[in-house]
Order: structure tokens, then C-alpha cells, then sequence
């Protein structure tokens, strides 16, 4: 199967193929004969039509499978002879002619990227201090006596106020509105204060009779969910039909035991203690394993196939459309951009990609294998993710095998990220707040730039400095370059820890180690004293 393969980018492919006449043709009468067993002309025996009389009745309709069972065939062989093929496009037939030149198509497809991993060993991590304070618990509890509160009627007011519950009917003033026309429920309820009712209700509400009919103005929010209302004034009529105070229990060993978490209210509170820390742990987890990340993509810049990039952000988008559909939501109403959102989910797909690449490449380096505890581990994940069993997890991906494949993966990451963890030089650090995490995502995101800005000259540079296979004179290249590297190291070597600390600094290296380890990172990574 002779065909050519044009490298169209660093991880790009295209291979054309010409598949002459008479192969063509040979493929065509194959499927004639198949099909004449099956078919029925007047005039012919069951097996026995001639077959120009089976190319002239049904020679068009099998072109097409012909056609597509020759793709196939080539397309197996060519991903079969490639290496470490990622991706495969849809292949293009450019051209076909019955009677001449055969069958012409091309298939673009993209190689995995071949990442060597540098600077992942000792990496300085932050990761925020587990600290569980009293007011915390405080809250929490709150949260419980607000679950195991009872509404009661209120007897000595008759007035609407803030922290009342008011259950009410309510409809659109305006009945003629066409987009008002179908705005009205029945026995809606709000707490007054918590404002989760359309701006302007709760104003009407409070201090009106435990009986009133009042009219309020609203003004929904740019995101309601009904588009057409979004940002539209109109009044409603609300028709109060009960008005109630919500009575919390009292914060007691009774109270611990109602809970059925407890039986005193000093161990429901250990137990609350309990619970925080762990849910702090496991945020405190993801925290160092986002930051360390960071740190190592910063170091580790490589391409990414745009044609597997496009498929998993279009993937992610299909998901999108059919979480939608599955909710009831019209999709036409949306005029939905889809280019905007895929542009708005490529850094996101981009980095995520990054990670995954390059955890593969570590794992891969250091013999990073899953077993059956690191399954386990995955499933005792997910299932706090999910709020769901780990039993119940495991059996959704065994499901299915390509599930089942996804969660080895997973699986095998989430081991490496872990094995990275363990090898890093953990630093503690207080919560950031929002303000202070903004600002750190800002300076890290400019930080990346920069390193990756300044990693273009010294790969040009490198290019330009290979030997081309056309000039066998210039055959003393790798001995300077020997050279070059024994002159770094020993340029290197001359300067004090301070100074090669400060190198690493620089370039968003490793600063730990013994002397000669830094001098060895930094010549790993190419970096000139």
C-alpha cells in the first residue's frame, strides 16, 4: 500500500494516497460477486447474472462502500506504520474517477508530543495550613439547627417582617404583556432577608398584613432563567396566604441526639470538628496539587496537536448541549455562540492537556504503575466528588470497558501527582483570600508567559546550531557542543550556592538541593551561567 506522508507541522501529518484503477476495480467486482448471490434480476438465475449487467444496475450504489472500505483500509495500515499516533482526522476524498486515475484521498493525523520532563523532583509546593476554628463549628451547627427547625403560626403580630417565612400566590399585572402572560404560580414561599426572591418582593412584603394583596416591582437579574425577562421591570401582584416564623431547637445534648450524629452536644461537636478538617485536608490537597502544577507546567513548555485539542474542546461543548437538552432547555432560544464558547474553553482544555501530558511523561519515567489499591483510592475520590458511594462508583465504570480505561488513567494520575507530592518540599502557608488568590493566579499567569517567552531564543538557537545531514564537512559540531556543555559546567560549578540559587530563581527551577544537583538542573534545562 504505497503512500506518502508530508510532516505538515511538529505533530502534524498528512499521508496521501492514490489508490490506482484497477485496484479500485477489482474491489468493486469483489462486492458485485458478493452481491449477486443475494439479488434477483428478471431474466438471470440467482448466482448467475452476468457482470456488466450487475456494474450497469448496481455498480453506483455499492461505490460509496467500496470507496469507504478502501479508507479504511489504508487509514488502519497508515496509523499501523506511524508511531505513537494521537489523532486521526476525518479522512478527504479528493478525487475519483471510474475510469482513469482510481481513487485519490488524504487523512491528516497528529503524534502524542514527546515530553522529557525536567525540574519535578523536590519542587517547592505551598500548601495551606489546616487550622479549625470554634466559629467555624459554630457555623455548621447553625447550618444543622436550621435544617431541624419547625415554622409555627405567629399569635402577637400581624405585620410581615424580616426572618418571617410567607407563603403567597402571585401573577404579572400586566396580562396583555405577551411575554407576562404565563408569569403566575401558586403557593410560592420566601424567607424575608435571605433575598433569593426577585429584587423588589421582599420590599413590597415587609410590613404588609399576614392577609394583604400588595404590588411589587421587579426587575430580574441578567441571568434569570427565563432570557425573555432578564432585565425587564414589571410588576407583580403577591396574594399572602400565611405567614410563619421559623423556631430553631435549642443548641443542647437534646438537640445532638435529634441530629442522630451524636448523643451529646460535646461530641457533635468533636464530630463537626472531625468533618471540617477532613473537608480541609482534601481542599488543602487540591490547593498544593494546583500550585505544584503550576510549577512544573511553568518549567515544561511543549506543543500541543491542535486537531486533538479541537476534538476535546468540541467534546466538552457536545456535553454542554446535551446536559441542556436532558434539563428541558430549548437550545434555539439560546442563540448560543459556540465560538465564543470554545474560545472561552481552550486555556482551560489547553492546560488540562498540558498536565495530563506531562504527568504521563513523569509517570512513565519514574515506572509509575497502578494497582488494584490505587483503584480503590481513585473510586474513594470520585465518590467524595460525586456524592456517592465508592461501591457505586466502581460499578459505573465497570460498565463499560472504555470506562473502565478512563478510570486506570485517572487513576494512574492521580498516583504520579500524589508520588510528586511526596517528593516535594511542602511549604505551609495561611488561606488566601479571593482578593489574594486573584492576584496569585494574575502573577503566576504572567510568570508563565515570561518563562515561555523567554524559552523561544534558546530553542531557535538550538536549531539553527544543528548539523545539516547535507554538509558532512561540518562534522566537528558535536564535539563543540561537547565542548560547550564541559565549559558551561565548568562555569557553573565556579559560582557559589547563592548565585546558582538565584539562576534557578530565574528560570523557575528547583532552588533545593546540594550544589552539585543545582548545577546539574540547571544544564539539564539548558540554562547558560
Amino acid at each position: 500500500m504505497p503512500y506518502d506522508v508530508e510532516q505538515t507541522g511538529s505533530l502534524t501529518r498528512t499521508a496521501s494516497v492514490s489508490v490506482p484503477n484497477d485496484e479500485y476495480q477489482k474491489d468493486v467486482d469483489k462486492a458485485l460477486r458478493k452481491l449477486a448471490g443475494r439479488v434477483k434480476i428478471r431474466g438471470f438465475r440467482k448466482g448467475k447474472i452476468p457482470m456488466n449487467v450487475l456494474r450497469q444496475k448496481y455498480g453506483e450504489s455499492v461505490q460509496q462502500d467500496v470507496i469507504q472500505d478502501i479508507v479504511n483500509r489504508y487509514v488502519d495500515t497508515i496509523v499501523g506504520e506511524a508511531s505513537n499516533v494521537l489523532f486521526i482526522d476525518q479522512p478527504k476524498v479528493t478525487s475519483f474517477q471510474e475510469n482513469g486515475l482510481g481513487l485519490a484521498f488524504q487523512v491528516a493525523f497528529e503524534i502524542r508530543p514527546e515530553v522529557d520532563p525536567i525540574g519535578y523532583l523536590g519542587l517547592s509546593v505551598e500548601r495551606p495550613k489546616i487550622e479549625i476554628e470554634s466559629s467555624a463549628i459554630d457555623e455548621e451547627l447553625e447550618k444543622l439547627r436550621q435544617q431541624f427547625s419547625t415554622l409555627e403560626p405567629i399569635a402577637l403580630r400581624t405585620t410581615i417582617k424580616v426572618g418571617d417565612v410567607v407563603t403567597f400566590d402571585f401573577s404579572a399585572v400586566d396580562r396583555e404583556d405577551p411575554d407576562l402572560s404565563d408569569f403566575e404560580g401558586t403557593d410560592a414561599q420566601i424567607t424575608i432577608g435571605d433575598k433569593n426572591a426577585l429584587p423588589g418582593m421582599e420590599d413590597a412584603l415587609v410590613g404588609a398584613a399576614f392577609d394583604a394583596t400588595v404590588v411589587a416591582t421587579v426587575e430580574p437579574a441578567a441571568n434569570y432563567q427565563m432570557e425573555k425577562l432578564r432585565g425587564k421591570k414589571f410588576d407583580v401582584e403577591l396574594r399572602v396566604k400565611s405567614v410563619k416564623a421559623r423556631v430553631l431547637p435549642e443548641l443542647d445534648d437534646e438537640f445532638a441526639a435529634d441530629t442522630g450524629e451524636a448523643d451529646t452536644l460535646l461530641d457533635l461537636r468533636t464530630k463537626v470538628r472531625e468533618q471540617l478538617t477532613h473537608q480541609q485536608e482534601h481542599s488543602a490537597g487540591h490547593f498544593a496539587e494546583n500550585d505544584m502544577m503550576e510549577r512544573l507546567l511553568s518549567q515544561n513548555d511543549f506543543e500541543l496537536p491542535p486537531l486533538f485539542v479541537r476534538q476535546q474542546i468540541d467534546n466538552k461543548i457536545n456535553q454542554q448541549l446535551r446536559q441542556m437538552t436532558d434539563q428541558g432547555i430549548d437550545l434555539k432560544s439560546l442563540n448560543l455562540d459556540v465560538s465564543g464558547i470554545r474560545e472561552e474553553l481552550r486555556a482551560e482544555t489547553e492546560s488540562q492537556l498540558r498536565a495530563e501530558f506531562l504527568l504521563l511523561a513523569i509517570a512513565e519515567k519514574e515506572k509509575v504503575q497502578v494497582a488494584d489499591e490505587d483503584m480503590t483510592n481513585f473510586f474513594e475520590h470520585q465518590a467524595m466528588h460525586m456524592n456517592a458511594t465508592p461501591a457505586q462508583v466502581k460499578k459505573f465504570y465497570q460498565q463499560d470497558k472504555n470506562r473502565w480505561q478512563q478510570a486506570a488513567g485517572s487513576a494512574l494520575l492521580e498516583k504520579t501527582v500524589n508520588f510528586l507530592l511526596e517528593k516535594a518540599e511542602i511549604k505551609e502557608i495561611e488561606w488566601p483570600s479571593e482578593e489574594e488568590q486573584a492576584q496569585r493566579d494574575e502573577e503566576r499567569k504572567a510568570k508563565a508567559e515570561k518563562a515561555k517567552a523567554s524559552a523561544k531564543p534558546k530553542k531557535a538557537k538550538a536549531k539553527a546550531d544543528k548539523p545539516k545531514a547535507d554538509k558532512p564537512a561540518k562534522a566537528d559540531k558535536p564535539a563543540k557542543a561537547a565542548d560547550s556543555s564541559a565549559d558551561a559546567e565548568a562555569a557553573l560549578s565556579a559560582l557559589k550556592v547563592a548565585e546558582l540559587k538565584d539562576l534557578l530563581k530565574e528560570n523557575d527551577l528547583v532552588q533545593t538541593g546540594k550544589k552539585s544537583d543545582l548545577v546539574a538542573r540547571l544544564l539539564e534545562a539548558g540554562v547558560s551561567p
